[in-house]
Formats: structure tokens, sequence, C-alpha cells
């Protein structure tokens, strides 16, 4: 837009830290969680088609114009929970083996990231716009190929099966959580830009 690049920043949005990270994973329950608006643009259909071809389950939290797609489904691994309230979805984020994003469309800044990470879990999300930048794959996370079905498949059940995995990546997310996205990274860094 003809801007200098001096004057413009860009600063994340934070996530109050609701709950320490959990240390032991073992006390978790044995789902993976999507949690959002239940439309094309999430990626509801592919996530469904996708899951017939894990052997374990998934929790869907959320409401939206595709619904009755998510109810009907014939994967006997997906869970509808409905929609919750935030300290629902914040215990139910806390109970799982990790979240799943499945958006085709480019995101802003999804929250539902961050919250992940401040439970000190995981994600696994499709390799598209700036959750490239905030899931750093095979350090924090694993990035699919977006809409690759055996790529999705294959990290899914990789993170389900792979205990020492999941906690080295559950690990590094609450450590990024911690370093960029507490509300007092996100007052230090506001201050800097007023500066």
């Amino acid at each position: 837009a003809g801007w200098p690049e001096d004057i413009l920043f860009v600063k994340p949005n934070f996530v109050s830290k609701k709950k320490a990270l959990h240390e032991n994973l073992n006390g978790n329950k044995d789902y993976a969680v999507y949690v959002g608006r239940l439309s094309a643009e999430k990626g509801i259909e592919f996530l469904l088609s996708a899951w017939k071809n894990i052997d374990y389950p998934l929790m869907i939290i959320g409401d939206g114009p595709l619904l009755q797609n998510v109810k009907s489904s014939n994967c006997n691994n997906i869970i509808y929970a409905g929609f919750k309230s935030e300290s629902e979805v914040d215990e139910l984020i806390g109970s799982s083996k990790f979240l799943v994003m499945a958006s085709t469309w480019y995101e802003g800044l999804p929250l539902v990231l961050i919250e992940a990470m401040a439970n000190g879990k995981t994600s696994l999300n499709p390799n598209i716009g700036v959750m490239q930048s905030v899931v750093k794959d095979g350090k924090t996370g694993f990035q699919y190929v977006s809409k690759n079905k055996e790529d999705f498949v294959n990290k899914a059940t990789l993170l389900f099966e792979d205990k020492t995995l999941l906690e080295e990546f559950s690990s590094s997310a609450f450590k990024e959580y911690s370093r960029k996205y507490t509300s007092e990274m996100s007052l230090q860094a506001l201050e800097r830009i007023y500066s």
C-alpha cells in the first residue's frame, strides 16, 4: 500500500495463562479436539472425511452451518460435544492429547492455537497462512499439506501413538506460548511499539 515498513508492527494476540503445563500426559483422555465454527472454510468436511481413517476419538466443539454434517457423520470415532462455554472449552482442550485445525482459508491468528499452547498442548494444522508461523513444524507441533488426507492421517496417528514425540511437542508449545503469547509478553511488545 506504499506505507514505509519501519512504521508497521505486528503484535500477536495473547491468552492469559489459565493452567500450568501438564507435566504428566498419562492422565489425559485419549482424544484429539477440534474447536471452532462448523463451516466449509474451517475444513469440517475434510476433517470428517479424513477422520474415518483414524482409529482414535476426535471431539468436535462448536456450532455452525455444517452442524448436521457433523451429527450425521458415519464415523464412530467422532464425538460431537456441542457449543461450550469458554471455561468448558479450556477444560476439554486441557484434557485432550492435541488440537486439530483444518481451515482451508487464511486465518488471522487463531486464538484456539494459543489457548492450546497455554494448556501445554501441541497441535496439528494445515501449512497455510499464519498458522505456519505460530506452530513450528516438527518442533511445537505438526503441519500437514493443506487438504491432503494421507499427510493429515499419518501425522494425527503419529501424535496418538508416539508418546515421547507428543510430550516433546507439548512441552515446546508451552515454552513458545510463555515466550510470545502471554499477557505480560503482549504488554511488553505494545510498550516497545509505543516507544
